[in-house]
């Protein structure tokens, strides 16, 4: 006999499993709801939309009623959708990135999955999960454009710009560097360093000089181009290229660190620029000085001789009326002697003529010495030098006339911008391994917008004034010269109204291993 309570049991387990089936089915379209991403179902037969959630809506601005009166073909970018029926027909899904279009009309790209089902009562459908990727994109295409600016900036720079990696490879090579240095990119990216087109001997020169100045052992490679750069700072310096066909020529060199968004070091970037023209430009111009200089320098003295002797009334007394006239022709003509004297020497250092003999010297006498020698000026002009100190016994390393020189140059200018009346000083101190002197006036201080030129030649502050009081304007940048010719540095201190302080520091120890040594600038 057939059991009557079996059919029952069987009825109360498909009508719990249609339950549950159905909670399924609720607790998926809920999810489906909640999803950040878009999630559609297409009829393949007819490309409508059969299903969308609301994070479709939120992605395309489209309301859920909207999108199922749509073809799906309507929301992405015409012909876009060709390749993704041909794999879902071909392989049964596609994933990949589509262009489709927000209700306002402006782009929406989105990363998308497709795969196909078989539906009961529409039979084959397409499930489709829309990603937003957008800003991606969006990014992306900066980041192409700037890109692409800056290999268009590289490639039509007349420069050489070249980066390497914290190992010195080369990463990227200017299309400037290749004509500049006769090698392709392919030849020298993630294969060669730098050092290919650089002048060995000058780079192991280059690490005895590093040495010496920072106090420790740089040796002849990549700490020759990177140890100052390293603090963050930037290195320019003057360098010798050598071509793939062996020809050389002179760049500046302008070496900078590339730093990552977690402010770490990950690599170099070298600019450099092709002074061939100007140093050509600049020997023309020091040849032509010097033929000038050297042409009026000996009919000048004969001239400025000649009127001194008239001045003085040794030919026998000249009436007033031209006594001022051979007063000024006197003045003018030792101006332009001064003049003459400054331009070669300039040009001595330009051409590397000038020999410098430098040796310790006792500062106390050398600045003795200078005092003695502008008092006269001085005295004429109404102001006093006061020597401040006394000889302390400090020493320094110099070349003594051209010490005086440069004392001479800065005690000039301070006596030329101080009123009436008022005081020179000059004073010095040690400090660490070097000497600094000072020279302070206390005349009106130098204009703020000429600070940053003060030290270039023929810089004058204003010119009708220096007329008056006289000066080449090329004092200061000789005396530049020389200081750092002489392993020193210079520099000034002022306030408009409160006077100027220059100073200049020389080495108190030997730069070389000699105390006396000769030296060719």
């Amino acid at each position: 006999a057939i059991d009557p309570v079996l059919p029952e049991r069987y009825r109360h387990q498909r009508i719990s499993h249609k339950e549950t089936l159905e909670d399924d089915i609720r607790l998926q379209a809920r999810m489906l709801e909640q999803m950040n991403e878009g999630v559609m179902l297409i009829d393949s037969r007819e490309d409508s939309i059969l299903y969308a959630n609301a994070g479709t809506e939120r992605l395309l601005g489209y309301s859920q009623g909207e999108l199922t009166e749509k073809n799906w073909k309507e929301l992405s970018e015409a012909n876009s959708f060709r390749h993704v029926i041909d794999d879902l027909i071909r392989k049964g899904s596609w994933q990949g990135e589509l262009k489709n279009y927000h209700k306002d009309g402006s782009a929406v790209w989105c990363a998308v999955s497709f795969s196909t089902f078989t539906h009961p009562v529409h039979g084959e459908v397409w499930l489709a999960v829309y990603n937003d990727v957008t800003a991606r994109k969006a990014a992306e295409s900066k980041l192409r454009d700037m890109t692409s600016w800056r290999e268009a900036i590289m490639d039509s720079a007349n420069v050489s710009i070249i980066s390497t990696g914290p190992d010195g490879i080369i990463r990227t090579f200017s299309r400037g560097a290749e004509q500049m240095l006769g090698y392709s990119s392919e030849e020298l990216v993630g294969k060669k360093t730098p050092f290919i087109f650089h002048d060995q001997d000058e780079i192991i020169e280059r690490a005895k000089i590093l040495s010496k100045e920072l106090g420790k052992e740089i040796k002849p490679g990549l700490d020759v181009f990177i140890d100052r750069v390293k603090n963050g700072s930037i290195e320019e310096s003057e360098w010798t290229y050598i071509r793939k066909d062996g020809s050389s020529f002179p760049v500046i060199l302008v070496i900078s660190p590339v730093i990552n968004s977690e402010d770490e070091m990950i690599g170099y970037v070298g600019v450099a620029r092709d002074i061939s023209e100007q140093k050509r430009m600049d020997r023309m111009k020091n040849e032509f000085i010097s033929t000038v200089s050297h042409e009026l320098r000996t009919p000048l003295t004969s001239i400025a001789g000649a009127l001194s002797l008239i001045k003085n009334g040794v030919p026998g007394e000249l009436p007033d009326p031209f006594k001022e006239l051979v007063e000024i022709s006197y003045n003018n003509s030792r101006r332009l002697s001064f003049l003459i004297n400054d331009l070669l020497d300039l040009e001595k250092i330009a051409s590397g003529n000038m020999h410098l003999i430098i040796q310790k010297q006792p500062l106390f006498s050398l600045l003795e010495q200078s005092v003695q020698a502008n008092q006269p000026y001085s005295a004429e002009s109404g102001i006093r030098l006061v020597l401040t100190g006394q000889d302390d016994g400090l020493q320094v390393y110099t070349d003594s006339q051209r010490f005086l020189q440069i004392l001479a140059n800065l005690l000039s200018n301070a006596i030329k911008y101080s009123p009436d009346g008022e005081i020179v000083t000059i004073s010095s101190e040690r400090k660490n391994d070097s000497v600094r002197i000072y020279v302070k006036d206390r005349g009106l201080g130098i204009p703020i917008e000429f600070q940053k030129r003060i030290f270039q030649k023929f810089a004058q502050a204003d010119s009708s004034d220096s007329r008056k009081k006289g000066g080449t304007g090329l004092g200061l940048a000789i005396s530049r010269e020389l200081v750092e010719r002489m392993n020193g540095k210079i520099g000034f201190e002022s306030y408009e109204g409160r006077g100027a302080c220059f100073y200049f520091d020389l080495p108190a120890e030997p730069p070389a291993a000699s105390g006396i040594y000769e030296k060719i600038i």
